[in-house]
């Protein structure tokens, strides 16, 4: 079989305009799921009574399954549920109206605060009890020592398992093009079935997948070099 190098061209050039539609999904699935980790690490760090058992449980689950079942779930649950509570509250909106792209999204966030919450766990651990006591000398509020200790030394300690993270759920992203969302894979999909070129088209997808994956590496790499020069001269 020869590959059609002409073809994958053309097809890098056809899918590139679905590319925002992907990075739209991802960095916003990336933006919730950091705020939800956030409110998870401080509910399991100060032991909040009743949450911390629930926050824990969430965990649990959402990193015990599958990623599609959760975009799955949240694709087929949440709308019913929307649907009711719009019926409860005599409210003319219906889930209908709820673009796909955003059921993806809350799928993908419900996941990704998850995996986010055991990683900010892992690196607020690796901070020294030292700390910690100076900040309760110097009568710091829990609110301020979550904030200005230890979640930028948390971030800072796994930034990369952080951006690893991210890479996943770029390619999770890709889920989405089951429930008809027109994104990087979505659309090559249409492209190879004019002319049923499936291999070259695939290919080309990979290597705009590729091209995104290494400039989240790079970006990764040069904020783990600074934020270490920056906690090198003193936080």
């Amino acid at each position: 079989m020869m590959l059609d190098f002409a073809f994958i061209l053309h097809a890098v050039v056809e899918v590139l305009p679905a590319v925002p539609t992907t990075l739209f999904i991802t960095l916003t699935s990336l933006s919730f799921g950091f705020v939800g980790a956030l409110t998870i690490v401080y509910i399991n760090y100060f032991n909040v009574p009743v949450l911390a058992q629930i926050s824990k449980f969430y965990v649990s689950f959402f990193r015990g399954t599958p990623m599609v079942l959760h975009i799955f779930l949240f694709f087929y649950g949440f709308p019913h549920f929307f649907d009711a509570l719009a019926h409860y509250f005599s409210l003319s909106v219906r889930a209908n109206s709820i673009p796909l792209s955003a059921l993806v999204i809350g799928g993908l966030s419900m996941s990704t605060a998850a995996f986010f919450s055991e990683i900010l766990r892992s690196g607020i651990s690796a901070i020294s009890m030292g700390e910690l006591d100076a900040s309760v000398a110097l009568g710091m509020t829990r609110f301020q020592m979550m904030r200005r200790l230890l979640l930028p030394q948390a971030v800072l300690y796994t930034i990369k398992n952080l951006s690893s993270r991210s890479i996943n759920v770029l390619h999770a992203s890709s889920i989405a093009y089951w429930i008809s969302v027109v994104e990087i894979t979505g659309k090559t999909n249409l492209v190879a079935s004019t002319t049923y070129q499936f291999v070259e088209a695939f290919i080309a997808a990979a290597i705009i997948y590729w091209c995104i994956t290494l400039s989240i590496e790079v970006i990764s790499s040069i904020l783990d070099r600074k934020l270490h020069a920056r906690l090198s001269r003193g936080f």
